[in-house]
């Protein structure tokens, strides 16, 4: 939003132009006007350095990007001191983003959502449901749709994820928040933990990282337990870390992703005394782990810490959640025989395929009772 249309249409209309003040040229500024009955119009950045003003009404553009603690702490006070009003606007980045919060049922807010139009049972295109069809004809949006369906689905149909294909459902990962709960810092004697650790070398995968995460067994549940990512660091380096990360941890396993530079890291990492299981990347293999991990989200066996006023857990879990909304159903693109598929439409999946190996050995511990009879 650009002050420049407010003054264009305070200039073009002659009910508005008396609020011009004599002065403009040199009061109005990129950021901020005056008018003559005493109204401001500002414009921020979405940063804490909002405080200090008091508004009665906030216009957020691309409330998707923006931070909840800013969101709900400095900006949204700006206007509860008049009683003031918050118009947030938006195209969502994901299915769990702050746009998909606020235009939820129970959010506080009046939600609405425009998609250029509607599609059937078999996803074609409605006709009749168009919203601009002076602009966007049936023939435009089909037109529109064949580079990418999930880009169509984000920016046209207002819906992160194409229907339907999301691995992991929004009301299975919205399940598994315990806003209550943050990342460790350190393992609790007595517990049991599991590692999974994706590799990435900066020279092959530019916005690659190296993620392990660590989960542990909470009664019947998976807990994510510690996160860290690697990005830019060399292999010794990475492997100096893994290895304190294990000694750390002390997990019941280490797997590891084994496929090409990956078996050097494991190999380096075994001989350094890390009980280590490598896991190759091939199609298949992967099917199964990911499918695994959709299968222990939708049973609501996975717990994400989700205190976002932790710095770590903020910077971690929001990571996770954004690969996790931009793994999708698909399916190969061979002509002859197209195979079923999951994959990323996103930059990188590091975190994802790393949660993906910590529980892919998991097995709850078996609690064994005895019983002594006495006659």
């Amino acid at each position: 939003m650009h002050l420049s249309r407010i003054k264009s249409s305070i200039l073009a209309n002659e009910f508005l132009i008396n609020l011009m003040p004599r002065t403009h040229r040199k009061t109005w500024s990129k950021s901020e006007i005056e008018t003559t009955n005493g109204g401001r119009v500002y414009i921020r950045a979405c940063t804490e350095n909002v405080q200090g003003i008091h508004v009665n009404l906030i216009v957020a553009d691309e409330v998707a990007q923006f931070d909840r603690q800013v969101y709900y702490g400095p900006i949204t006070t700006r206007v509860n001191a008049k009683k003031g009003k918050i118009i947030a606007i938006s195209t969502p980045s994901t299915e769990t983003d702050l746009i998909m919060e606020l235009t939820s049922p129970n959010s506080g807010y009046v939600g609405f959502r425009y998609s250029a139009c509607e599609l059937d049972d078999e996803d074609n295109i409605i006709p009749e449901s168009i919203l601009f069809p002076e602009k966007f004809s049936i023939e435009y949006l089909n037109k529109l749709r064949q580079p990418s369906e999930h880009a169509f689905s984000l920016q046209y149909l207002c819906n992160p994820v194409p229907r339907g294909s999301a691995l992991v459902s929004r009301e299975s990962l919205l399940a598994s928040y315990d806003d209550n709960r943050r990342l460790m810092t350190a393992p609790v004697t007595g517990e049991r933990y599991w590692i999974g650790v994706d590799f990435a070398i900066r020279q092959h995968k530019p916005q690659a990282a190296t993620v392990a995460i660590v989960v542990k067994e909470e009664g019947d549940k998976i807990i994510i337990a510690h996160a860290l990512r690697m990005k830019g660091m060399g292999q010794e380096a990475q492997e100096d870390v893994l290895e304190q990360l294990y000694k750390t941890w002390q997990p019941y396993i280490m797997n590891v992703d084994s496929s090409t530079f990956g078996a050097g890291f494991a190999e380096e990492l075994t001989s350094r005394g890390c009980l280590i299981k490598g896991v190759p990347f091939h199609p298949e293999q992967r099917m199964k782990l990911l499918m695994n991990l959709a299968r222990l989200f939708e049973t609501k066996k996975i717990i994400l810490p989700h205190d976002l006023t932790d710095p770590t857990t903020s910077r971690y879990i929001t990571q996770l959640i954004k690969e996790l909304d931009r793994m999708v159903w698909g399916e190969t693109k061979s002509p002859t025989f197209p195979k079923t598929t999951i994959k990323s439409v996103g930059t990188t999946s590091d975190m994802v395929m790393a949660l993906a190996l910590s529980v892919f050995d998991y097995q709850p511990q078996r609690r064994f009772v005895s019983k002594i009879f006495s006659s």
